[in-house]
């Protein structure tokens, strides 16, 4: 396998690689480093989809402006919630490898690749693979973030993701959908008392899914596998001692959007601002590239996710579970901050104080509390005004 490849004369060796510790989530981002005697250092950066999109982000810097490095950076890998850790340069072609073949024709539009596409046709060994998916897994398992995690790789069609935690034989993993699909909610009951020093622990999950035009509840019952070697029962696990030996399909129905969105909600805080200053939303998205930006009619919305996954541990766990704010900027010049965590917004709202933002950009109008999540269908709604968007509504 080789570790160089030219570019304008010049030849470049690779020095090091290191990806984010988010396979289980799905999606990965990788970092690969090349340094050339006489042209400088040169940064390739992946995301790496392996439920839809295969290779669904590449950007290749030489001798890169160190501001736009982080600020691509920031946009690829800031949302992941993931560690960086250490990979061979076989480990790093494997991951690609993998990522293409989810989609053979994610790597056709990207620039400067054609030295890869050569690479990636050479044959890897299977254990090459297994070792950067194992290394990219979390340092601990809870019985509930395994399962989890499980459910979220077999609904997503990511089997070789479910593989590294199912123990037995793989014909024996449950075809949960046909195409990748969203785990939207789930909620794990146990079905026996299980002592901490239990083999085997069964569980029943009710998983509510996202099938793109209809959602379906879909009830399964599992048994997880490995010592608990901690005193909290059901809390952490050394990697790799936690894995599911069973999962079969207990009851599986269609609900309606009414039905899902009733499962879904939860309480959601607000602070309500206004801007005083026309380029503080300009000066934000600069200071934050790491947040997701969507672009409505009515305004703009970041989100800001949190910088780990432990939500998956949760039980039960939410898809938006690991997000910490969302700044909605109206073209009103009013500015939403909502959060499902009050103490975010406190925490939010302490910063802006700190750093003279109220004194300088911002009004303080209100706080709000509601029952619903809304400032999602706010912001996807015709209002620019989150006062008249509530009244419309009677929420």
């Amino acid at each position: 396998m080789h570790n160089t490849f030219k570019e304008a004369g010049h030849v470049y060796t690779f020095s090091s690689a290191r990806a984010t510790d988010t396979r289980l989530m799905g999606v990965v981002g990788l970092e690969i480093y090349w340094t050339s005697a006489n042209a400088g250092e040169c940064l390739q950066i992946f995301h790496l989809d392996y439920e839809s999109y295969g290779i669904d982000g590449y950007h290749q810097f030489f001798r890169g402006d160190p501001e736009e490095i982080e600020r691509v950076r920031s946009g690829i890998t800031g949302g992941l919630g993931g560690r960086f850790i250490s990979l061979t340069f076989e480990e790093a072609l494997a991951l690609i490898a993998a990522a293409r073949d989810v989609d053979p024709d994610s790597t056709t539009l990207l620039v400067d690749f054609e030295w890869f596409e050569h690479s990636l046709n050479q044959t890897l060994p299977e254990e090459v693979l297994e070792s950067a998916t194992r290394v990219l897994m979390p340092e601990r398992l809870t019985d509930i973030s395994a399962i989890n995690y499980f459910l979220m790789r077999l609904i997503g069609c990511d089997n070789y993701g479910a593989s590294m935690l199912f123990k037995g034989d793989q014909a024996a993993m449950a075809s949960l959908t046909d195409y990748p699909c969203t785990l939207l909610k789930n909620t794990v009951t146990p079905l026996m008392a299980s002592d901490i020093s239990d083999r085997e622990r069964r569980y029943e999950a009710s998983a509510l899914i996202d099938f793109e035009e209809k959602y379906r509840l879909m009830v399964l019952t599992l048994t997880v596998s490995g010592e608990n070697k901690y005193a909290d029962g059901l809390d952490q696990l050394p990697k790799g001692d936690v894995q599911i030996s069973s999962v079969s399909i207990k009851e599986s129905l269609t609900v309606s959007s009414i039905e899902a969105s009733f499962n879904l909600n939860k309480p959601e805080y607000m602070l309500v601002l206004h801007a005083k200053d026309s380029f503080l939303e300009r000066r934000f998205e600069r200071s934050n590239p790491e947040l997701m930006k969507q672009a409505y009619r009515g305004g703009n919305l970041y989100l800001e996710y949190n910088s780990d996954n432990h939500h998956v541990s949760e039980n039960p766990y939410y898809l938006n579970g690991d997000l910490y704010a969302a700044y909605f900027f109206a073209l009103s010049g009013q500015v939403v901050i909502a959060s499902f965590e009050q103490a975010h917004i406190a925490e939010i709202d302490q910063q802006f104080h700190d750093n003279g933002i109220y004194e300088h950009s911002l009004s303080f109008v209100c706080e709000l509390r509601t029952d619903l999540a809304v400032t999602f269908s706010f912001a996807q709604s015709a209002f620019d005004n989150i006062f008249d968007f509530l009244d419309h509504h009677a929420f």
